[in-house]
């Protein structure tokens, strides 16, 4: 009667909204319906929370942090207190504020603060704001109460991930999977780690057991799909976005991926047909329209060709994210047009970047000092051009530093160039965004 009367609640006294929104809500209270004589208090309204994070993940950080509240507060009650949690939990998802999401963690707090769960939450809904010192702080004293809380190792290895801190990220995630195997966030999470530091392979292997414990989860096997077309394995890249059709087919992503594995192996007519499937179903994809007239160049289909460059430039001139910049220098298009295509890629693939810090000027160094940074140390194009130029400086006057933003690779031009410079440090474990 809980949930039923849950559901009926979430059509009318809050508003219920229409959409993906609505299907997201209802399905997390049916999952929850199901498996109500299984849980217990505190891992029910956590259960909600982890079901909501599919819907909008700083209300699912709502949901916990004013759900344990409610069933701190609730006394002998429980079972009142677990109706007050859920329905807060169907409020707060429904809500989009920050002030909301910081009052809610505020009055968690304040029912019982050594609660080690209403920490960890804390601690998630400032890292979902973009505060990681402060989520670590919180996390922390999560750990001091519950030293061997999965959800707070887990959160943990969440915040020093955002701090750049990827090997220890790593090992908080290695520990969590330790504790609780088939924790399916934490091997994604952990996938993902592996993925952005370029070991790909292994990025691969953790995709791989959370899509063998969440076989129909489609964000997964995207994820699989990106790693496998990333190494070169793709058919089977091919097979992951099929699978995603199977399950979604109105996925739009997968059509564009697929076109963009089609145009890898150079079957453009093939990645222009799943293109025009995307864009049938949006046709103001970002930066899908000028991959596709790349595509139609490449098989020399000039049909309308001049019309299409012309809308292309239209596009671009009005500040629309039309194309990739490298697709454009292909066309026909004004220096003017392909500058502003990159600055509107530039903004809209990178602007929420934190600006670089700024760097105290060194002194009292006798010679000046150059720092190389690239992911290709190794046997590639560009060493084998420049390798000399670096051997060829005139170390009297410069100090070099070689700093690899790639996983160590072991070759004959790797070992050439760090003989080359003066110092050579292996960046990539760090990764890219906090070199």
């Amino acid at each position: 009667m809980l949930f039923r009367s849950l559901l009926g609640a979430a059509k009318s006294e809050w508003h219920f909204k229409q959409g993906d929104d609505n299907a997201g809500l209802i399905s997390s209270a049916l999952w929850l319906l199901e498996r109500s004589g299984k849980l217990d208090d505190t891992t029910l309204i956590r259960a909600l929370g982890e079901r909501l994070s599919g819907v909008r993940f700083q209300a699912a950080r709502i949901a916990t942090d004013r759900g344990l509240r409610a069933v701190a507060n609730a006394g002998a009650n429980r079972g009142d207190g677990v109706t007050a949690a859920i329905r807060t939990a169907l409020v707060a998802a429904l809500g989009d504020s920050d002030a909301f999401v910081q009052r809610a963690a505020a009055d968690a707090l304040a029912a019982n603060p050594k609660f080690g769960a209403v920490w960890s939450n804390r601690g998630a809904v400032l890292l979902d704001l973009g505060r990681a010192e402060e989520a670590l702080a919180s996390i922390e004293r999560s750990l001091a109460v519950q030293p061997g809380d999965v959800t707070a190792l887990y959160m943990r290895g969440n915040a020093v991930r955002a701090l750049g801190r990827a090997r220890e990220a790593l090992a908080m995630y290695d520990r969590v999977l330790a504790l609780a195997p088939d924790h399916v966030a934490a091997h994604v999470n952990r996938g993902d780690l592996l993925r952005g530091l370029g070991r790909l392979d292994e990025a691969l292997v953790s995709y791989g057991h959370a899509a063998a414990r969440e076989p129909g989860h489609t964000e997964i096997l995207h994820r699989c799909g990106a790693v496998l077309r990333e190494i070169g394995r793709y058919e089977e890249a091919l097979a992951c976005f099929d699978r995603i059709l199977e399950i979604a087919p109105g996925d739009i992503d997968a059509y564009e991926s697929r076109g963009i594995v089609f145009r890898d192996l150079a079957r453009f007519e093939d990645a222009i047909a799943n293109y025009d499937r995307a864009l049938k179903v949006a046709p103001d994809r970002a930066f899908l329209f000028g991959e596709r007239l790349f595509c139609r160049m490449n098989v020399c289909d000039w049909r309308g060709i001049a019309n299409d460059f012309a809308g292309l430039e239209a596009l671009i001139e009005a500040g629309n994210p039309a194309s990739a910049p490298f697709p454009v220098l292909a066309m026909p298009l004004s220096t003017a047009s392909q500058k502003a295509n990159a600055e509107t890629y530039a903004r809209a693939m990178y602007s929420h970047k934190e600006p670089a810090p700024q760097f105290a000027r060194g002194g009292g160094h006798e010679r000046i000092r150059l720092g190389y940074f690239s992911s290709d140390f190794h046997n590639h194009a560009i060493p084998f051009l420049i390798a000399d130029l670096f051997e060829r400086h005139d170390r009297s006057k410069f100090e070099i530093i070689a700093f690899s933003i790639s996983p160590p690779v072991n070759d004959a031009m790797h070992a050439r160039l760090e003989k080359a410079f003066d110092r050579f440090v292996e960046a990539g474990e760090i990764g890219r965004a906090h070199v």
